[in-house]
């Protein structure tokens, strides 16, 4: 079972508050998005909008925060492979320097935790490492 998430959401107008909504995360590898799917009141807030005549527009907020909920991840991905690869063609110490580049950088997993995501990727390319000279002495 996927991991809910708790979205929380202030608002003002003629009413203010809170709401707060969940929803599962899921990532869409073929458009590099993390979206939330399936977003609903969360028990409480529903409880207090059958109370009130505001149940009538539940369909229609809905239908908007899932509109909204989603959040592009491939400017991030592009970002880390430039820095991947400017990290692979580096002199790691004096004598030892690598080559290389990866060709592409998928995402394996997403985590969502309390506060933070943890997105783990798997990255595939060509290494090079090459040793001129190495000091071995550890004085």
């Amino acid at each position: 079972m996927k991991s809910l998430l708790l979205i929380k959401m202030g608002f003002s107008g003629s009413s203010s508050g809170i709401v707060y909504f969940t929803g599962k995360p899921f990532y869409d590898a073929a458009k590099k998005m993390i979206e939330v799917r399936d977003i609903d009141f969360d028990v409480k807030t529903k409880s207090l909008l059958l109370r009130s005549a505001d149940w009538l527009f539940n369909k229609r907020i809905i239908n908007e925060i899932t509109r909204v909920s989603h959040f592009d991840l491939s400017n991030y991905i592009d970002t880390a492979k430039i820095l991947i690869n400017k990290q692979l063609n580096t002199e790691w110490i004096k004598g030892v320097k690598s080559n290389g580049s990866i060709n592409d950088l998928k995402i394996s997993g997403f985590y969502p935790l309390k506060d933070y995501f943890i997105i783990r990727s798997n990255a595939n390319g060509n290494l090079v490492i090459k040793v001129d000279a190495m000091n071995f002495n550890l004085q």
